[in-house]
């Protein structure tokens, strides 16, 4: 049947000359000589007809396509569209009776898979997807989409079947959510049919959250455990559900911790809850060690060794690091040269003043790594000077290490001071001769940064006009210089053209300085994290190399990494002269050899707990484990605010990139906590969030108390921090009338940090508290009536510590972290959370640490924080000082009587009456 405009329709509407066949199988619209288009009867999805008074103007829209035309007569109009609409649904009609065996038995397959007795994991509807894609042909998909044609012949279709090709339809869709919508009823109703199981299988009834988890059998399912919440009950519940549920036997599964004492207590806590479902039948509960040995014994044949000095935990290594360096300093003349400029000139990290968005905040980063001494506050030089930057920090070491005479900010030998100024004081002379040099915080394009303003460029003019002016002999250097390393061989050059002869001291000389400083543990500490790492992520020389000369400060970063690689090459020449291997060997030959085709295991359920503190070379052992049995599921428990393992290897991206390295995963939480009141877990959370790469959660208490839960206190001097313990423990002794000792810890960064009046404070308040020191890594796992957070001040033995976020590991972690302080920040958290009452933070009141001013200056939301000097006022409520913007006013007491002073003295040196 055709249809065309007559001549005056197509004169009158201008819709010119075209045609439209109704074939057979399809309709075709010719416009001129122009090519036809055709369109399919089961496609076309809306006909519709306007009439105008003679004319009418018709639309045809299909799945992919749009036809318009005009100049057709209103009769013709509708019987095109009568018998078009008539030909689309013979058409559907003949599609779905063509097909309907097929739809109905992928319907009836849909339905069975639906009513399994089980979670559908991913892999579960994967397969079934790949088992019916060869019944899934272009035909029965047209059918399928065909159902939603409006002209559709429906009411042939018996109400099951149509119901049977919706939930197809809705299937094969690609915004889906049936199979979600499925499990979900399918968690509710096994949640109700095991209520009795979950109500008793330990002490007290599982929360909701920890049911839910429990019951989700995802291919990979990861819990996100807050502080306290019971992530240790939520194992047992899931190992319970699943053997309750047959879905798995006792040697199926295998349960992974991160120490032996972890692992210890799994296992004793699986067999007192699950004894019942056990029997005589065990569960493995091993660590990642114990199970890299088992794999490689199982494919080898031979249980390797490990190495006795590498087998002693953190103290034995920081001791062989310690004598691998001696070793190398004695007999490598290069080793001991890039370990000596290394250590004078860039030891600790330098930030680049262009990051800072006002001196203020420049001042407050000096103040948090910078030392205070003499009323002055800087860095430290080795010849004993405060000096004002880390550039300025690396000249005078690298003076004093050449035996370069100079005087530091000695005053310009012409009169400049008036009304306006003081008397310049250039950075550096030298007496030898007669010269001076300026130290410019300038980028490499000679521009200073941003946030110290206008004034400090006109300040350089001015200096170099004073100079010329008065034919005063200076140079200058940069910190862009500095972070090149083209610094010091401009100094040599400058120094060497004008007469001065650089003398190096002696090797025992440089060595016994050197090592006199705290900064030689801090060097052995942070070469032993960067080795774990190196090792984990299998990182050669050529590697590390490459990535230093990537890295934002070169020099240092270059001289680390030769220093590094020399000691891993000394420390595996050690291991192979003894045949053994260390840990990190360990578990990446077990990856290896989990991945060959000897090896083979039972495991169907793997359990990881503390999943936050895993390593990149036990990531992989577990994935070589699931890649063994497709059809094994890995449930993995953590929280990756409480990752404070760096130091041993661990890699908190595995934890918050979990499905990217593990595939499509269930994420579950654990918000509610039973430990800590609600004011500890406000503090604790908002401090902890604010790093935006940390995961976020609501965690709430069960305790609702929120006030006088976080109490800040502050010393003037370091020996006044033991007399504020002291003042704490007795008010904790008279709130506690129980006749059950409260327990007290007491937490350190540090482990020398063990106040000297602990034993005398155990014996004194025994009646009433229980009182314990701990460092906070160790004190992790471990709860308490109350805490005592001592030694929070900035400078050395500082918390936050440098040595945890210095910048270098990011060689040798494949994400690293960008946020400042951020293991320190988590390390703060798990302080906070150990305690289910009060907290006590102690720390200096000159050199605060950056942790606490911030939270005096925050305003929290729920909980009150007092400080001891802000008389009763709640810390955040105090006024903010307003020069710099940071720190807040407090009372203090002057020979002149007493005054409000900032909080961030001596940066800020604010007061008012």
């Amino acid at each position: 049947m055709q249809f065309s405009p007559g001549f005056f329709g197509s004169i009158i509407t201008g819709s010119g000359s075209w045609g439209i066949n109704l074939d057979k199988q399809e309709l075709i619209f010719r416009v001129g000589s122009k090519r036809a288009v055709r369109i399919d009867y089961p496609s076309i999805t809306s006909v519709t007809v306007k009439p105008g008074m003679v004319w009418a103007n018709v639309k045809i829209w299909s799945s992919g396509q749009f036809v318009e035309f005009d100049g057709i007569t209103i009769n013709s109009a509708n019987l095109l569209k009568n018998t078009l609409v008539g030909r689309v649904t013979d058409s559907l009609l003949q599609l779905l009776n063509k097909n309907s065996q097929s739809v109905r038995m992928l319907a009836d397959s849909l339905d069975e898979f639906l009513c399994l007795p089980k979670y559908l994991a991913h892999r579960d509807i994967t397969q079934w997807f790949a088992r019916h894609e060869s019944s899934l042909n272009q035909s029965v998909k047209a059918t399928l989409s065909g159902l939603r044609n409006p002209y559709a012949p429906t009411n042939f279709l018996a109400p099951e079947v149509r119901a049977g090709m919706e939930k197809l339809l809705d299937v094969f869709s690609d915004n889906s959510d049936l199979f979600k919508k499925r499990n979900n009823a399918f968690v509710e109703s096994e949640i109700l049919d095991h209520r009795t199981f979950f109500d008793s299988i330990e002490k007290t009834p599982l929360t909701r959250e920890q049911r839910i988890a429990s019951v989700i059998m995802e291919d990979r399912n990861l819990l996100v455990a807050a502080a306290g919440s019971g992530k240790t009950s939520t194992v047992v519940g899931k190992i319970g559900y699943a053997l309750l549920g047959k879905l798995v036997t006792p040697d199926q599964i295998l349960v992974l911790a991160f120490n032996n004492h972890a692992a210890r207590e799994l296992d004793e806590r699986i067999q007192e809850r699950l004894g019942s479902f056990l029997g005589e039948r065990k569960i493995k509960v091993r660590t990642f060690h114990a199970l890299g040995l088992e794999v490689i014994a199982e494919t080898t044949g031979k249980k390797p060794s490990i190495a006795n000095f590498a087998s002693g935990g953190e103290v034995v290594d920081g001791r062989l690091i310690s004598d691998l360096i001696a070793s190398l300093q004695s007999s490598d003349i290069v080793f001991f040269t890039q370990w000596a400029l290394f250590m004078s000139l860039c030891r600790r990290p330098a930030k680049n003043p262009a990051e800072f968005a006002s001196v203020q905040e420049w001042q407050s980063y000096v103040k948090e790594t910078g030392d205070y001494q003499d009323g002055k506050l800087g860095f430290l030089t080795l010849n004993g000077d405060i000096v004002k930057s880390q550039g300025e920090l690396a000249i005078a070491n690298w003076l004093f290490m050449n035996c370069v005479r100079y005087e530091y900010e000695r005053p310009y030998q012409y009169e400049t001071a008036d009304r306006k100024f003081r008397q310049y004081k250039p950075d550096f002379y030298f007496p030898e001769i007669d010269c001076y040099l300026e130290h410019y915080a300038l980028d490499a394009n000679g521009n200073p940064p941003k946030a110290f303003g206008d004034k400090y460029r006109e300040s350089m003019v001015w200096k170099r006009h004073l100079h010329a002016e008065k034919g005063t002999d200076v140079f200058e250097s940069t910190f862009a210089e500095f972070i090149s390393g083209s610094l010091f061989d401009n100094l040599e050059r400058e120094l060497t053209q004008r007469g001065i002869k650089l003398k190096q001291r002696s090797q025992d000389e440089i060595i016994k300085i050197l090592n006199q400083s705290k900064l030689s543990t801090e060097l052995s500490s942070l070469i032993r994290t960067f080795i774990k790492h190196a090792k984990s992520n299998e990182m050669d020389p050529s590697t590390l190399a490459s990535r230093a000369s990537a890295m934002p400060h070169p020099y240092r970063a270059k001289l680390f990494a030769a220093i590094a690689s020399k000691v891993i090459g000394t420390y595996e020449k050690k291991l192979q002269e003894t045949g053994d291997i260390d840990f990190e060997d360990l578990i990446v030959d077990a990856a290896h050899h989990a991945s060959s085709d000897e090896f083979k295991h039972p495991y169907k359920l793997i359990l990881v707990d503390e999943f936050q503190d895993i390593s990149r070379a036990r990531a992989k052992l577990l994935l070589s484990l699931l890649n063994k049995a497709p059809g094994c599921q890995l449930f993995a428990v953590g929280d990756d605010w409480q990752s404070i393992y760096r130091f041993a290897g661990s890699d908190i991206a595995i934890f918050t990139g979990f499905q990217s390295n593990f595939g499509y995963t269930a994420i579950n939480y654990l918000t509610q906590t039973f430990r800590s009141n609600q004011g500890i877990a406000d503090v604790a959370a908002s401090f902890v969030q604010r790093n935006p790469s940390q995961m976020k959660k609501n965690v709430k208490a069960t305790d609702k108390t929120t006030d006088n839960v976080v109490m800040i206190r502050q010393y003037k001097r370091l020996q006044e921090m033991e007399d504020l313990i002291d003042t704490a423990l007795t008010e904790l002794a008279e709130v506690n009338v129980s006749k059950k000792a409260a327990t007290v810890l007491i937490l350190g960064r540090y482990r020398h940090q063990s106040p000297d009046k602990l034993a005398n404070w155990q014996k004194q308040f025994a009646t009433n508290l229980n009182i314990e020191f701990r460092t906070i890594h160790s004190s992790k796992g471990l709860q308490a009536d109350y805490v005592i957070l001592i030694g929070l001040h900035s400078g050395k033995n500082a918390f936050p510590s440098e040595i945890t976020d210095d910048p270098l590991l990011q060689m040798v972690m494949p994400t690293p972290e960008t946020f400042q302080h951020s293991e320190e920040r988590r390390l703060f958290y798990v302080a906070l959370t150990r305690a289910r009452h009060r907290v006590y933070l102690l720390g200096g009141e000159h050199t605060p640490s950056c942790f606490l001013t911030e939270l005096q200056g925050r305003a929290l939301s729920k909980p009150t924080i007092y400080g001891a000097s802000s008389q009763g006022k709640a810390a955040n409520e105090s006024e903010v000082c307003p020069r710099c913007k940071v720190g807040y006013l407090r009372k203090k007491q002057g020979k002149y009587g007493s005054f409000q002073g900032c909080s961030e003295y001596p940066v800020c040196g604010y007061t008012q009456k």
